[in-house]
């Protein structure tokens, strides 16, 4: 029975009595189950109480479909069927026996369950009324009739027995000695460690002892109240509550055990009170409050020098009493927090705690043991929060001693079916970056989760929600993570991207109008590629059918204004797009045909524009780009006219070149259109009609006159090599 000293430390486990008085059915347990599956926590499922045959239950083994609960008042071990976890039935116990009294621990071997009992106080002065103090074996061959087989008793090398481990014919039994604040005598031992033989097994026989007494120097401490012990090779280790320690005993020779370290650490090892281990490390449950180190982890490779290298404090934690492993998952009952909680251990250096249940029917729960399929967990509470805790007689079950009523419960690992996804919001672009940040999330709170990339073994993520990854070649790469639940079931979800080279996905476009003085800007395109490229631009002139294309000198910016030597052409531009892992190129769709500008290309004058005989001035700059003028049509508007011969508009017309030179020209009039071919086509021209070759009618005359004529326009083409006509309307300017 737990001490109450340590009720100074934190909220402890009690015992409890009764009489069958609850089982799993009632609506609010229902009501619980269903809230705990929708987080996908563990949820108790199913349960049963008495205060009878179960009070005082402290301790739980499984084996098959049945649980074995030792009761610590009753003296008896229970068979609880769990085969339907939701409605856990008891079918039988053994008779009630003074060895099984003061019951702490229970483990399964093969067809035996093997029950430690601690001592019984007989009064205020005596810690031993002769029960307890002793292991008993029970036969569970046959479930339903478990009977005690054989027992060993010792108020010196079992004074308080507290654990028990079984390793082939041999038991290894820690016992916690006295209890501070309680009766000194008559039995004394401060904790020990005994090897009992079990051969045969209804005669077993305590083979070797080491009292905490015993031990001196650094090992001094190492079996002071001794409360838990676990097997491992040829190896037991021991936790040892009040010298805040772990001990290891090489038990090579059972009959000669030798104490080879005690690892202590105040801060870690703050009342130890259980210990299991698997494989390189021991794993123990530290029955501390609020503040304190709760479950502390040891590396054990070298059991001579074992060392702490992981550990975790959670309100959840609280009181933590018993500790299970399976798997990468260790399981605490915790009576100060009536919780039982799930650690992912996969990381031993990192544990997390993966999930907990919280429930009345855990209230001061103590003992806890997993089913063999891994999914469900059996705690036992050994008295109700309302009943009554004892030192002293009278003890439940005795004339006028309190109620305890002792439950068993059982705890759903996996509420809802096994699944993992990765938060699409989390995915990379595919391409992306040459670095990654997944988030992910599994249906159930127990499990452990593996992160793994382009096919690498499974190992820790960045945390148990996320992985990263950075500096990531170019190439196809697959993030895979892996959730494994409490039964070893596994789920996986899996994504995969590309980084490399830039590539195009949408061309290029143009934007504006295709016409000389116009701007035309360029987009990039889409580029898919990791990391993002950077763009440079190409802008090319084409032929009329957008073909034959040239660069345009030094016109490398996603913007380019369109000149007179694009017209009659087609534009189009290149975009390059580069990054660390290459580059590559995209062409934009070519232009329409470029146009003239709709803008003035010329001046034309009609002077002494009030005489029926007027003459014209008309003046045609160059466009640029070096073009040259080959050839003019002009055509008179409404109103003016000419008859004049060929010879006489050769010699009453003057054409210059900007730079004042006459040029020679051949010129024809046709209806109403004079055309001037230049034999040397200049880059612009200056050209007088004299007085007396054109003649205005005497309307028009009429109109100017009374400064009634304000649009008359003359209609003019010019033909430049290698271009299409400009043609425009020039509104004459009236002198």
């Amino acid at each position: 029975m737990p001490n109450l000293e340590r009720m100074k430390h934190m909220t402890v486990r009690r015992i409890a009595l009764g009489i069958l008085v609850a089982v799993l059915g009632s609506a609010w347990m229902a009501g619980a189950a269903a809230a705990a599956t929708a987080t996908g926590e563990p949820v108790v499922v199913g349960s049963i109480s008495n205060f009878g045959s179960l009070s005082g239950t402290t301790a739980v083994a499984v084996s098959g479909n049945y649980a074995y609960a030792a009761s610590y008042w009753s003296g008896e071990l229970n068979v609880i069927d769990i085969s339907n976890p939701a409605n856990p039935t008891l079918v039988a116990s053994t008779a009630s026996s003074s060895t099984m009294t003061a019951a702490t621990n229970v483990t399964i071997s093969g067809n035996y369950a093997f029950v430690t009992s601690k001592n019984r106080n007989a009064s205020l002065t005596s810690n031993d009324d002769t029960t307890g103090n002793s292991l008993t074996i029970v036969d569970i061959s046959n479930p339903r009739a478990p009977v005690v087989v054989g027992s060993v008793q010792s108020s010196t090398e079992l004074f308080g027995a507290y654990a028990v481990a079984v390793s082939g014919n041999y038991a290894f039994v820690a016992s916690q000695g006295l209890l501070s604040g309680q009766p000194g005598a008559p039995d004394t031992s401060a904790g020990s460690f005994t090897v009992i033989n079990l051969s045969p097994i209804g005669s077993p026989t305590i083979v070797a002892n080491i009292d905490s007494a015993s031990l001196t120097g650094t090992l001094a401490g190492g079996l002071d109240h001794a409360t838990g012990v676990s097997i491992s090779g040829n190896y037991a280790y021991v936790t040892a509550y009040y010298g805040e320690r772990l001990t290891a005993i090489d038990i090579a020779s059972p009959t000669n055990p030798a104490v080879v370290a005690s690892l202590r650490d105040p801060v870690n090892f703050a009342f130890p009170n259980d210990v299991t281990t698997q494989g390189s490390y021991a794993y123990v449950a530290n029955q501390v409050g609020t503040g304190g180190m709760q479950f502390t982890i040891v590396n054990i490779s070298n059991p001579i020098a074992p060392a702490v290298i992981g550990s975790l404090t959670d309100p959840t934690l609280v009181g933590a009493y018993r500790v299970r492993i399976h798997g990468n998952l260790v399981y605490v009952s915790a009576n100060g927090a009536s919780s039982v909680a799930a650690i992912d251990v996969s990381n031993p250096r990192a544990p997390r705690l993966a999930g907990s249940v919280t429930d009345p029917r855990l209230a001061n729960v103590d003992g806890l043991a997993v089913s063999s399929t891994g999914r469900y967990l059996v705690a036992t509470a050994p008295r109700l929060t309302s009943d009554r805790a004892v030192t002293y007689p009278p003890y439940p079950l005795q004339t006028s001693g309190p109620t305890n009523t002792g439950t068993v419960s059982v705890i759903d690992l996996e509420p809802s079916p096994l699944s993992v996804s990765i938060a699409p919001a989390s995915e990379p672009a595919n391409p992306t970056s040459h670095s990654a940040n997944f988030s992910f999330a599994a249906s159930d709170a127990v499990t452990t989760v593996q992160c793994s990339l382009d096919g690498a073994a499974p190992g820790p993520c960045t945390s148990p929600t996320t992985a990263s990854y950075g500096s990531l070649g170019v190439g196809n790469h697959t993030f895979t993570v892996t959730a494994t639940d409490a039964t070893g079931a596994t789920a996986q979800a899996s994504y995969t991207w590309t980084i490399g080279a830039p590539h195009n996905s949408a061309l290029p476009k143009i934007s504006g109008t295709a016409q000389q003085g116009h701007k035309l800007t360029a987009t990039s395109g889409v580029w898919p590629g990791a990391p993002s490229p950077t763009f440079s631009y190409q802008w090319k002139r084409c032929n009329a059918k957008g073909l034959s294309c040239k660069s345009i000198s030094k016109q490398t910016n996603r913007s380019y204004t369109v000149t007179t030597a694009d017209v009659g052409s087609r534009l189009e531009t290149v975009v390059r797009a580069t990054n660390s892992a290459g580059s590559a190129t995209a062409t934009s769709a070519a232009t329409r045909t470029v146009t003239w500008s709709s803008s003035a290309f010329a001046s034309a004058t009609l002077s002494k524009s009030k005489t029926s005989s007027p003459g014209i001035s008309l003046s045609i700059p160059s466009p640029g780009d070096n073009l040259k003028l080959s050839k003019l049509v002009i055509s008179l508007p409404k109103g003016i006219g000419s008859h004049a011969t060929n010879h006489a508009l050769a010699t009453g017309l003057s054409v210059k070149d900007l730079h004042r030179k006459r040029l020679a020209f051949t010129a024809a009039l046709s209806h109403g259109k004079l055309t001037l071919t230049l034999k040397k086509p200049p880059t612009g021209v200056t050209l007088t009609v004299a007085r007396g070759l054109v003649s205005i009618s005497a309307a028009l005359e009429g109109r100017i006159k009374a400064g009634k004529a304000k649009s008359e326009k003359l209609s003019l083409t010019v033909y430049y090599s290698g271009k299409p006509s400009r043609q425009g309307s020039i509104k004459f300017r009236l002198a």
